[in-house]
């Protein structure tokens, strides 16, 4: 059995459906480990609340124009 070790702090993801549900999840996970966020999703007030809580790690937030 092999163990495949990804280093992924600083790494740069972008998420799509990050206002709520998985997405949400997936972008608070990510941001612990220390990767840079690129948001995208339909509710531009969630994505607010979730930048304002993760800032220091987020890149970017696109919300429906």
């Amino acid at each position: 059995m092999s163990v495949i070790v990804v280093f992924v702090n600083e790494a740069v993801f972008m998420l799509t459906g990050a206002s709520s549900g998985i997405g949400r999840g997936t972008a608070i996970h990510l941001s612990t480990l220390g990767c840079r966020l690129v948001l995208a999703g339909r509710d531009a007030a969630a994505l607010q609340v979730l930048i304002s809580d993760f800032y220091v790690y987020c890149v970017i937030s696109i919300s429906r124009l």
